[in-house]
């Protein structure tokens, strides 16, 4: 019997993706997760403004400020399950900060807000007391 050698199945290539198209596809994927979690927020809870940016080739991340807001925020990381943390501007004391990060649909969102809350202000001496004098 005479034994026939076995063909080599060909292996597919995978298509080259233009650099526009997967730039364009992952804008796609970011507005599509942005779209996802915004419409499970409250309607008083939906962000004053949206940044995205991308930061890689096909890497886009959102930035949702919710302007003076922090219950918009918590309720963003209740609604996709993630952590809030809330804490002084390292540079700026009177600023509170509120944020949250969450990876959803594979692009990270970044909830956040400041609030700016004025310090206590310390009673100034008078000169009287500064000099030591009294009437």
């Amino acid at each position: 019997m005479n034994a026939q050698p076995i063909p080599e199945t060909p292996t597919a290539v995978p298509p080259k993706l233009d650099p526009d198209v997967q730039h364009r596809d992952a804008l796609m994927r970011a507005l599509a997760a942005a779209e996802s979690v915004i419409s499970r927020l409250p309607v008083a809870s939906v962000p004053k403004s949206i940044a995205i940016t991308r930061y890689d080739t096909d890497v886009y991340e959102l930035d949702l400020y919710f302007s003076e807001h922090p219950a918009a925020v918590r309720e963003f990381g209740d609604t996709v399950d993630t952590a809030v943390t809330t804490h002084s501007h390292p540079y700026r004391p009177s600023v509170q900060r509120t944020e949250a990060r969450a990876t959803v649909q594979g692009v990270v969102i970044k909830a956040w807000t400041e609030i700016n809350r004025p310090l206590p202000v310390r009673p100034r001496a008078t000169q009287a007391t500064e000099t030591g004098a009294s009437r």
